[in-house]
């Protein structure tokens, strides 16, 4: 999803001089929504620039309650993980596999954590893509 604003940058400065005199210190960055207080404090800065700001939000792939889960499954093995992948069941369920290293050094070996609905679930994630752990966010 991309956000597009008009943002108003701004700086003057207020400070106490030894000799009891102020000057006025302010850096501003505020939306183009502005109130009638920012609308002031704008209109007396020094210098002022007004541009437009796109920027991309990104959701994460897991939510914090799948986050947390899958935190919990790999944390004796953290170090070993390969990656963790959304498989297919059946036509409306889906399963988390993780490949680890395997701990005889031989093949690896694969974990399948239970079978979910796949419209209820780990909705960020894509079937037969593998992850890693940093993309998971874990």
């Amino acid at each position: 999803m991309k956000l597009e604003k008009e943002v108003y940058f701004g700086n003057t400065y207020y400070t106490e001089r030894f000799d009891k005199k102020y000057h006025l210190n302010f850096n501003c960055i505020v939306c183009d929504c502005l109130n009638e207080k920012e609308k002031e404090i704008f209109s007396k800065l020094q210098t002022k620039t007004k541009i437009k700001l796109t920027l991309e939000v990104v959701d994460p792939i897991l939510d914090e309650e799948e986050r947390k889960y899958l935190s919990g499954v790999i944390r004796p093995f953290r170090d070993k993980v390969f990656y963790i992948k959304k498989q297919k069941l059946f036509s409306n369920t889906c399963y988390i596999e993780i490949l680890i290293e395997s701990s005889t050094g031989a093949d690896s070996e694969k974990i399948d954590l239970p079978s979910f609905w796949k419209e209820k679930m780990y909705k960020g994630m894509e079937l037969d893509k593998e992850y890693t752990l940093e993309e998971l966010g874990l």
